[in-house]
């Protein structure tokens, strides 16, 4: 108990776990079989009756219960599909079952309340606040302050201490053809919930300089009125990506994508997909410079998020326009061999990160990473690349390879590359083996 003591500490700190709730709690409540509640409005005590009451009985012990953020139990998929169902009487009350933690999800029309990691041994009454549920309201415009349909909002969680990746979210929605997207349970986000700190509403869209809204706790806790927000955003233009080879991939396995601005970093899960390598269209502001990261292969175990694909270019420079970014998909083997020497010719044998990387007809930078290879007993590299299957008039004249250290974090959200060591060009390899000789690393003796 003491290890959960210390990760408790560190989770409130961090604005995980709520400390003050709909729950008041008292460390001198007794034990009961079952634990009756009382379903009531914040605004003004009254009681709810025939409100909605889903429970989800975590048990008593809290050493085994994992403590989820509320966007990763969901509240209208997991905890509704999960839990077990109440019905508050006429007088808003309701028993629920006998265990010592639960989570709770409790709604009426208009009115809505979460609350997760709820101890009744602790609680001093037994009343369930339930705040206004009205949505918030963004109208997001151009610069001529025209209504901007199909603009993604999504709710955002920056990384941990910065250095992992973030944290896609499971709330994700278009603007309406008024330009409008609702977000919902706003009132329960900003009154006595410590969840919200730290989240941030933002464009799910490549920028430049990417908005985020606080939508942290307010200061006046009872203030439950949902505002309304307008978003200017820049002028934008589209890219479109198509899978060329899709058919290559098992129909079982999705291609999916990160797609970012200068200033926004990769997240997990991939925010866009191909419906079975059907191309995909996203919005992106005009001229921006665009980085990318595919997923389609089986996931390595050792870098579960290794791309298979990396992608560096620009956006469409007209508002309106469309650019074009062609993913390869099926692939060959080629074996290809490195030889990596110190300054005075002796073999090098420290391990190494690889880039293999070529232009593409529309000006994108594609690169394939190889990760971690070690010489073997001759002092070479060698590894299996997998070499994208080209037309003959896609496929690039040029290949360049490169070394690179070990430890460039391609999957942990960062979007920039590292430096190359050394590195050289050949010719596009149409054979099944790929000698691209002696290197000399710089600074290696």
């Amino acid at each position: 108990m003491e290890a959960l003591g210390v990760w408790f500490a560190v989770a409130v700190f961090a604005g995980l776990v709520p400390l003050a709730s709909a729950f008041p709690q008292s460390p001198d409540a007794p034990k009961r079989d079952g634990h009756p509640i009382h379903v009531v409005r914040a605004t003004d005590r009254t009681s709810v009756g025939g409100a909605e009451v889903f429970d989800l009985d975590e048990g008593d012990d809290a050493e085994k219960i994992w403590i989820r953020t509320v966007t990763a139990l969901h509240p209208e998929t997991e905890v509704v599909q999960r839990a077990k169902r109440f019905v508050a009487d006429g007088g808003g009350r309701v028993e629920i079952g006998p265990g010592r933690y639960h989570t709770l999800l409790a709604r009426a029309p208009g009115w809505y309340q979460l609350r997760e990691l709820v101890d009744f041994e602790r609680m001093r009454d037994d009343e369930v606040e339930l705040v206004p549920d009205d949505p918030l309201k963004i109208e997001i415009v151009d610069g001529r302050g025209d209504p901007v349909p199909g603009a993604m909002v999504e709710l955002y969680a920056p990384a941990m201490c910065g250095v992992e990746e973030d944290l896609n979210l499971d709330w994700r929605a278009a603007s309406d053809r008024d330009g409008r997207v609702f977000f919902p349970h706003y009132s329960w986000w900003t009154n006595g919930s410590l969840f919200g700190r730290g989240y941030r509403l933002a464009l799910a869209i490549p920028l430049r300089d990417p908005r985020r809204l606080p939508i942290g706790s307010r200061d006046d806790a009872r203030a439950y009125e949902a505002p309304t927000l307008r978003w200017q955003i820049p002028a934008l233009s589209k890219l479109r990506i198509e899978f060329p080879g899709s058919d290559a991939v098992p129909a079982d396995r999705a291609i999916s994508f990160e797609l970012v601005g200068p200033m926004q970093r990769f997240g997990r899960p991939d925010r866009y997909a191909s419906d079975h390598g059907k191309p995909v269209e996203v919005p992106t502001e005009t001229g921006v410079p665009l980085r990318a990261r595919f997923h389609w292969r089986e996931q390595d175990p050792e870098r579960p998020r290794a791309p298979d694909l990396l992608a560096f270019g620009d956006a469409h420079p007209i508002e309106g326009g469309c650019a074009l970014l062609r993913v390869p998909v099926a692939s060959d083997p080629v074996a290809v061999r490195v030889r990596p020497v110190r300054g005075d010719g002796s073999t090098c044998s420290a391990r190494f990160d690889l880039s293999l990387r070529w232009v593409d007809r529309q000006g994108f930078r594609l690169c394939i990473p190889v990760h971690a290879i070690a010489a073997d007993e001759t002092g070479s590299l060698r590894f299996e690349w997998r070499r994208p299957r080209l037309d003959a008039g896609e496929r690039p004249a040029r290949l360049r390879v490169a070394l690179r250290k070990v430890g460039w974090h391609d999957d942990d959200g960062d979007t920039t590359e590292p430096d190359d060591l050394v590195s050289r060009e050949v010719d596009w390899p149409l054979g099944e083996a790929l000698d691209v000789g002696t290197l000399t690393v710089p600074g290696s003796g």
